[in-house]
């Protein structure tokens, strides 16, 4: 082969490589958005790569850390709630990958802080009054693992909360008609939820 012709072969060869070097040096992620905004251990975190070519398909790998420490759930989108708690601070890293699998310059994302999970109630009210006494015990739970209060902030008159959510509700001498009271779980770090109570009573308990 004449020498010329090994030179431009070799001078194609390293516009080659320095193409593809360039390619991957680009960055292809512009920005990444978290769902949803104000996460917590109940929801999870869900993050979405916004890219600069809208022409060119990508698929992607993700790597999660936990306070600059990764975690072992990698390469999905989604991290559960199970994988932090409260007040912690979450990145992720993502990497491009494009149709010919090459993987592309990748992004890592500021840390954003786990926020507080509000307590959730599972039970119902009971739908009918019998008896003398009105009773209520409500299924409290709180995903970060609080002790929670139940506070009664509306209620008709001689209606008690017991703790730890007891509601305690003599009928003796309460007339016909209809009573609502309302209901306040609270974990101590601003997270509330609260439930109302309906009731109707057709007649005056003596």
């Amino acid at each position: 082969m004449p020498r010329c012709t090994k030179v431009f072969l070799g001078l194609l060869l390293l516009l080659a490589v320095a193409f593809n070097l360039s390619a991957k040096e680009k960055p292809v992620i512009k920005s990444v958005a978290y769902q949803p905004q104000g996460f917590n251990v109940f929801t999870g975190i869900t993050v979405s790569p916004a890219t600069d070519d809208d022409q060119q398909e990508y698929h992607y790998k993700f790597r999660w850390f936990v306070n600059g420490d990764p975690t072992l759930f990698e390469f999905a989108e989604h991290l559960p709630g199970e994988y932090f708690q409260r007040g912690d601070e979450i990145t992720v890293e993502v990497i491009p990958v494009d149709s010919s699998g090459n993987e592309l310059l990748s992004f890592k994302s500021l840390p954003v802080a786990v926020e507080n999970a509000p307590p959730q109630i599972l039970s119902s009210p009971p739908q009918q009054l019998t008896g003398v006494l009105y009773e209520y015990t409500l299924d409290v739970t709180d995903p970060d693992g609080d002790s929670c209060q139940c506070l009664l902030e509306e209620a008709p008159v001689g209606m008690e909360i017991m703790p730890p959510c007891q509601v305690v509700w003599p009928l003796q001498g309460v007339a016909a008609g209809n009573y609502s009271a309302r209901i306040v779980v609270d974990d101590g770090f601003t997270g509330r939820i609260s439930q109302t109570i309906t009731m109707s009573i057709s007649i005056s308990q003596q």
